[in-house]
Formats: C-alpha cells, sequence, structure tokens
C-alpha cells in the first residue's frame, strides 16, 4: 500500500518560501536604488550597422516626446546644481571676480530675501553668481534657487563655462611663466599638461 504523506508538499512550500524571500529581497533592493530607464533608438528601420537614418531616428524622438522635453528643458532650467556641488565646480571664480559688498547686496535680498544672509553654502552661491554678474561674466537674471538646489538656463551653463575655461588658462599661463623663470622642469610639465587639457590655443607666454 503506497505511504501517504506530505513529503511533496513540503517541496513546493520550501520552493514557494524561496521564491517569497527571493521576491522580498528583490523589493528591498528596488526600495534603496533611484531608477532610470533607457529608451533605446534604432538607427534604421531594418537594424543595419553604419546605417544612420536621420529622419527614422528623429521620428522616433518626436514620438516618445523626446523633442518637445529638449525644447522645454532649453526655455527653463536645464541645469540643476546642489549647492555644494555648484561651488565645488565653480567657487574658485570669486578669486577674479570682487565686487563690492553693496553690489552684492541686492542680490542676497531678491534670493535670499535679507541683506545679511547666515553663512552657508546658499549664501556663498548667491555671492558668487552676484560677483560674475557685476564683473559682466554673467547674466544677473532667469536663475533661480530652490530650497537645496542653484536652477539655471542653458545660457547660464555656457557663460559659466567660458568663465570657467578663461580662469583656467590665466591660471596656467601664470604656471608657465613662472616655470620657465625658475628653470623647473617639473613645474613646466604639470603646466604643459594642464594646458592640453583645457586645450590652450595661440601664444602660451609672451
Amino acid at each position: 500500500r503506497a505511504r501517504s504523506g506530505g513529503g511533496g508538499a513540503r517541496r513546493v512550500a520550501a520552493i514557494g518560501r524561496q521564491f517569497q524571500d527571493s521576491l522580498d529581497q528583490l523589493m528591498a533592493m528596488l526600495k534603496l536604488c533611484s531608477p532610470h530607464f533607457v529608451r533605446c533608438v534604432k538607427p534604421n528601420y531594418a537594424l543595419e550597422p553604419n546605417n544612420f537614418d536621420g529622419a527614422y531616428v528623429m521620428r522616433q524622438l518626436r514620438q516618445m516626446g523626446m523633442v518637445h522635453v529638449v525644447k522645454a528643458r532649453k526655455q527653463g532650467y536645464a541645469h540643476r546644481y546642489g549647492f555644494d556641488q555648484f561651488l565645488g565646480r565653480y567657487g574658485y571664480l570669486l578669486e577674479g571676480a570682487s565686487a563690492d559688498a553693496t553690489m552684492i547686496t541686492p542680490f542676497f535680498s531678491r534670493h535670499l530675501g535679507c541683506a545679511s544672509p547666515a553663512a552657508g553654502s546658499k549664501r556663498d552661491v548667491v555671492e558668487l553668481l552676484a560677483a560674475l554678474a557685476c564683473n559682466t561674466m554673467f547674466e544677473a537674471e532667469g536663475w533661480a534657487l530652490g530650497t537645496s538646489k542653484l536652477f539655471l538656463k542653458a545660457s547660464h551653463q555656457q557663460q559659466l563655462e567660458i568663465a570657467r575655461e578663461s580662469h583656467m588658462k590665466r591660471v596656467i599661463t601664470q604656471q608657465l611663466t613662472q616655470a620657465i623663470q625658475a628653470k623647473d622642469l617639473a613645474l613646466l610639465d604639470k603646466a604643459v599638461a594642464a594646458a592640453v587639457e583645457v586645450r590652450m590655443v595661440g601664444k602660451l607666454v609672451d
């Protein structure tokens, strides 16, 4: 007579438990992540290599709504920085953009709500942008501050990059001059490498 038992049922329950545990682990992992979606665009209808069909690609981008998104970002705030992130990239521009306190105070009042805000990265961001604007290196209008981020338009980003490159060229030119005068080959190699990195053109030193 066949033995009756729950061996099969236990195995099914064990497999079900493993599946549930794996699913719980996956959900816990997903909750800790910031999901990003990748939209793939086909280069041509036949998926042939080395064959880029511009009209076909543009049609896909329009259907995805990407063209509208790009236009909207250009017209709005295309670039967003955390305050510390922004200062880490552009903070040193303050060295070459000094401005009188009376010129910066209106920026504090407009963007921070008071003429003498408390010290902090948010205040430092406004001070930097105000100084750049006072030196005609940055557009005074059109940018905004949030609780933890700075919002810039595409034109603002371009102005900042121009100022950053100009500052780097000036510093590197000074380093080259000092290295040549001191006949320091190690310092010269370092300055030349930095010059190549920012793609300096024209005469490096007079």
